[in-house]
């Protein structure tokens, strides 16, 4: 193991012991289309909710929220709301144990054990995707927020995108990519906006 991803590793366990949650780990998908579960750096996911330019006003949807470090993180700040959108019973009631444990939580949570291309997107004004499922169903899932919301603003942070998944955006001509950077540990992160004010 290098210096740098042990430093890393120290410091998302350092993370987890101040939040007081324990969201480590891999897990199969459930199914075809959906991808394993695993998490990405406190440090880079701190960087994507500032590139959101998150506001109190927000309704945060982390969509694939496993076991929450997302949600639990994002609700550290002042939001309106932060949801977590989770297809695996299995990590969506880990998830639910983490949310009870957080500590310095500032923000209401929800946690929906659902399939994304079933949940109502409505409300929502920034969602956060670390490649929860294949190309396919992240077409659904981009054309029922495009439903939901109408011509509404949202903004999207999609981590770990495949060439596949770029196209998948690409097509969605509502959508424009502001931003696109490689994270630390190496994963393509992309940042859309659609809609307007």
């Amino acid at each position: 193991m290098t210096i740098a991803k042990c430093a890393r590793r120290l410091t998302n366990l350092a993370h987890e012991w101040l939040l007081g949650i324990s969201t480590r780990g891999f897990a199969p998908a459930e199914n075809r289309l959906g991808v394993h579960y695993a998490t990405a750096d406190y440090a880079d996911i701190k960087c994507i909710l500032w590139e959101l330019n998150l506001k109190p006003t927000d309704v945060l949807v982390d969509i694939g929220s496993g076991k929450g470090r997302v949600v639990c993180l994002a609700a550290r700040r002042r939001l309106q709301r932060v949801v977590g959108v989770e297809y695996s019973r299995s990590l969506s009631d880990l998830a639910r144990v983490n949310v009870a444990r957080l500590r310095g939580r500032r923000t209401p949570i929800d946690l929906q054990t659902i399939a994304a291309e079933d949940y109502d997107y409505s409300d929502a004004t920034a969602l956060h995707l670390f490649n929860p499922f294949e190309a396919e169903i992240l077409d659904t899932v981009l054309r029922k927020v495009r439903h939901d919301r109408g011509d509404r603003p949202v903004r999207i942070a999609f981590m770990m995108e495949s060439p596949a998944q770029k196209t998948v955006f690409e097509i969605h001509t509502w959508l424009r990519c502001d931003r696109r950077w490689t994270d630390r540990a190496g994963h393509t992160v992309s940042l859309y906006s659609g809609g307007s004010d």
